[in-house]
C-alpha cells in the first residue's frame, strides 16, 4: 500500500487511490 499523509485525504483508501491517480496524470501532464 502506498502510504499517503491522512492530512492529505483525510479519508477511506478510495480517496487515497483518486489522488494517487491524479498524482499520476498531474506528472504525466494529463491533468486538466
Amino acid at each position: 500500500t502506498v502510504n499517503i499523509p491522512t492530512s492529505k485525504t483525510g479519508g477511506p483508501p478510495k480517496l487515497a487511490l483518486e489522488g494517487n491517480k491524479w498524482l499520476v496524470e498531474y506528472q504525466t501532464g494529463k491533468h486538466d
